[in-house]
């Protein structure tokens, strides 16, 4: 089988301790015909100098150094110039297993979709492996239904048609700008799921997810989900609806009354949360009703004692 170019984009920020096993899955794919793009976003610590040597190692290694602008500039700047007709993402401090590449390659040649995507593995801290529990059996008739009801709007483990990718990762946009980058390049897309683990996601204390203070940057999900929310229709709406609904009920538990950057925010969004209940309420079939009004109770719990 002829094996096209694929273009492995890697955003590098200070991961000095996981960089190495990041970079090593990938050399050690069973399919060939890759190059690895390391952008390093301004490390200051020895992610650097990993990257300059990997590179002396191996000729299919591309290094570009630049300024500390974020994961979204990273990631652009490798489409940029990335030289595959496909792109896969790969973070910095996770793995993929060596055949992904090659699994996800021959299904998209078979299929002749635009996406491929596979299922991850999730792994502990302490090093407990838990599959994604996907419901295989589950068809959905479009690919942003499908990404929306089991979050899968991160870049990773998909493969990408290159040519699909015209709208680049907004920089202004630090938490749900894959989803946005998603919904905003992919809508139209075809795709095929494969129920095979192929990516390792390592949840890392100190990653930007699991930071729990509220900053501006944090509080820029809302604004990218009200406008993905704008966008789509059917069934990804209402669970891209909930999916904002849930971020404003954690952020609500988590900062309770100490954090005024939400509080002298939040009423623009508890009215989204209301309005977007109030359309949730009117189809239930896509939804168990009880259980929305349950959390949209514990929501309203928190924020307010008056009532709806």
């Amino acid at each position: 089988m002829k094996q096209e170019l694929i273009s492995v984009i890697m955003p590098v920020y200070n991961v000095e301790k996981y960089i190495t096993k990041a970079i090593q899955s990938v050399l050690n794919q069973t399919y060939k015909n890759f190059e690895l793009i390391l952008i390093d976003d301004g490390s200051t610590d020895k992610s650097r100098s990993i990257c300059n040597d990997f590179k002396q190692k191996d000729n299919r290694i591309n290094v570009v150094h630049q300024n500390n602008q974020g994961v979204s500039s990273a990631r652009n700047k490798g489409i940029q110039i990335a030289k595959g007709d496909y792109i896969v993402f790969v973070d910095a401090d996770d793995e993929i297993s060596n055949n992904a590449l090659e699994t996800m390659y021959i299904e998209i040649v078979k299929t002749k979709v635009d996406i491929v995507i596979t299922n991850y593995t999730r792994v502990s801290i302490e090093g407990k492996k838990i599959l994604n529990p996907y419901n295989g059996k589950i068809k959905y008739e479009n690919i942003i239904d499908f990404v929306a009801a089991n979050y899968q709007w991160g870049p990773c483990n998909k493969l990408i048609r290159k040519n699909k990718i015209n709208y680049m990762f907004d920089t202004d946009v630090f938490i749900g700008e894959d989803a946005l980058f998603f919904v905003k390049n992919f809508k139209k897309c075809t795709y095929s799921y494969i129920d095979e683990s192929t990516y390792y996601y390592y949840m890392i204390d100190d990653s930007a997810m699991h930071k729990k203070e509220i900053t501006v940057e944090k509080l820029s999900f809302f604004d990218a989900f009200e406008e993905i929310i704008s966008e789509v229709n059917g069934i990804a709406k209402y669970y891209f609806m909930m999916h904002y609904i849930d971020c404003f009920y954690e952020y609500s538990i988590l900062m309770k009354d100490t954090n005024k950057l939400f509080y002298n925010n939040s009423s623009k969004y508890k009215a989204n949360v209301k309005k977007y209940y109030k359309e949730i309420k009117k189809n239930k079939k896509i939804f168990p009703l009880k259980k929305i009004y349950k959390t949209f109770l514990k929501i309203h719990l928190c924020t307010t004692n008056r009532k709806i």
